[in-house]
């Protein structure tokens, strides 16, 4: 029987003090479990409260990252494979074993023996190829998980636990790629055959069962019992709830409402520390951007790019967003990464030669007037805000603002009818995101970017394994990027998880995709 449902618990500073050391290093077993002092504990009910909640959950409508809806994927799915929240090294789920031939091009799934869904189908190769098949037909998949799911030409069942699958474009990192998708999550073909039903009671395999979902109020799920990897899950209960201002998942945590939150800006990771609570930050690559689309005026011309980087002081849209407590990146990988190069940054603020660019443009009859898109979310709208104001201090330069729910922001971005908008490429290991993001051939590729010389390296980066080629060609990417002023870089993903200090087992994979199977209580019952 599960035990009740419980309020979070908001400790003191001492307690705090005791269990806040483990930011990024704990035991190799449980990710943020703690020593063998401090080992997980069963039982007991989580309330969890994340960034966005979404509008069905079929895998192929879920985002895959801490921003979107990966708890919810998460929770009812599990995963095939995970990467070390550090090294981005990848590592076996529901999968047994990821192998590919020495080309790329062929790649090898063997599920465990003898997994099941909750409602008793077995989730088998069969089950893979459904999932898989399926994120490829006309509407199924949003535009993040098209792209993914595209990169398979074929799949063919082997037997009950193998699947091979043929690449349309070969690449060495085809666990990364299902690890930051839909690709990670299956759901029951038997339960997908009433798609309006299993939109809002869907059906996996993972370490919790849905029991009752309330849209725009919260989803209950309990402890899956023939969850493949027990102990896990810890928790006899988990309780999603969806809140896409930080400011107030802070508030509610202080009020002891919930138990966990996902942290999206330095400002308010940096308040709760000061209240008592833990902050657990995830080790990340990549950076939150503005990105232009270069398919349309303005800016189709190159100079329009330019002058408006050189305009915008991304130090400023720093103290806008977090007070300045945020990480304003100077190259696209952190200085911890075997890809970060100390002489690759991104423009210094220049405001003389943005408004010569500018004034050349306007006397043209080319004048810079542009839509910035965001979402409601508290930060994003102070970035535009921000960014609107720097903006208008300038001659020959127009900006309106748009915001738009997530569902019609992606749509817009899919029509290609836009100017700019607020966008974000956190990532530990840089494939398969890079090439999502900025690859002539991708879906995701929103910006329309296409630069030969970039996908070429985005190509080698994806197809190596050799550290050193692929380290060559993400500097080849990232000297690209830069020279294209493909972005506005204004801050590195402050992703992190808040919480009471009696929660334990935090972990991030992927692009900051949060799991919960790993999540533990150290006092259940009370």
């Amino acid at each position: 029987m599960r035990s009740p449902r419980r309020p979070a618990l908001i400790a003191g500073a001492l307690i705090a003090t005791l269990l806040a050391g483990c930011g990024s290093g704990t035991d190799d077993d449980e990710p943020g479990g703690g020593s063998a002092s401090d080992e997980p504990q069963s039982g007991g009910s989580l309330t969890f409260l994340v960034p966005n909640e979404p509008a069905q959950m079929h895998p192929g409508q879920l985002g895959n990252s801490y921003a979107v809806s990966s708890a919810y994927g998460n929770a009812v799915y599990g995963q095939l494979v995970r990467t070390d929240e550090v090294t981005g090294e990848l590592e076996l789920g529901m999968a047994a074993n990821l192998s590919g031939t020495p080309d790329g091009a062929t790649w090898t799934l063997d599920l465990r023996p003898d997994l099941t869904f909750s409602d008793g189908t077995p989730l088998d190769a069969g089950a893979v190829k459904f999932n898989w098949d399926q994120l490829k037909a006309p509407g199924v998949a949003t535009g993040s998980n098209l792209g993914p799911a595209l990169t398979i030409a074929s799949t063919a069942v082997v037997d009950a636990d193998t699947l091979e699958i043929v690449l349309a474009k070969p690449t060495g990192q085809f666990g990364q790629t299902i690890a930051a998708s839909a690709l990670n999550w299956i759901g029951s073909p038997t339960a997908m055959a009433d798609s309006a039903a299993f939109s809002s009671a869907p059906v996996g395999a993972g370490p919790f069962v849905v029991e009752s979902w309330r849209r725009g109020g919260e989803m209950v799920l309990a402890r899956n019992p023939d969850y493949y990897d027990a102990p896990r899950p810890y928790l006899d209960e988990l309780v999603l709830r969806a809140d896409n201002d930080g400011s107030r998942r802070l508030t509610v945590l202080q009020a002891g409402e919930v138990d966990l939150v996902v942290g999206t800006d330095a400002s308010t990771a940096h308040e709760a520390e000061e209240s008592g609570l833990l902050v657990e930050r995830a080790a990340i690559n990549g950076v939150n951007y503005v990105m232009f689309n270069q398919s349309t005026a303005p800016f189709d011309d190159p100079r329009a790019r330019e002058a408006v980087v050189l305009a915008v002081d991304p130090e400023l849209i720093n103290q806008a967003m977090s007070q300045g407590r945020g990480e304003v990146p100077e190259g696209l990988f952190a200085s911890s990464s075997p890809f970060h190069e100390e002489d690759l940054t991104f423009p210094d603020h220049d405001a003389e030669r943005a408004q010569e660019l500018f004034d050349e443009l306007a006397a043209e009859g080319r004048p810079v007037t542009m839509n910035l898109l965001a979402t409601p979310a508290a930060d994003s709208q102070a970035i535009v805000g921000s960014i609107q104001t720097q903006l208008r201090a300038f001659d020959n330069v127009e900006i309106e603002t748009e915001t738009l729910d997530q569902a019609a922001w992606l749509t817009q971005l899919l029509q290609g009818t836009w100017e700019a908008s607020v966008f974000g490429a956190p990532f530990i290991d840089p494939e398969p995101v890079l090439r999502n993001n900025f690859h002539s051939q991708s879906r995701a590729n929103f910006a329309r970017i296409a630069d030969p010389a970039l996908d070429a390296a985005l190509d080698s980066g994806a197809l190596s394994q050799d550290p050193e080629e692929r380290r060559d060609a993400y500097r080849t990417a990232q000297e690209r990027i830069i020279e294209l002023d493909a972005l506005i870089a204004y801050s590195r993903p402050p992703i992190s998880y808040l919480s009471s200090p009696d929660v334990g087992g935090h972990d991030f994979y992927g692009q900051g995709s949060t799991p919960v199977d790993t999540l533990w209580l150290r006092d259940p019952d009370a």
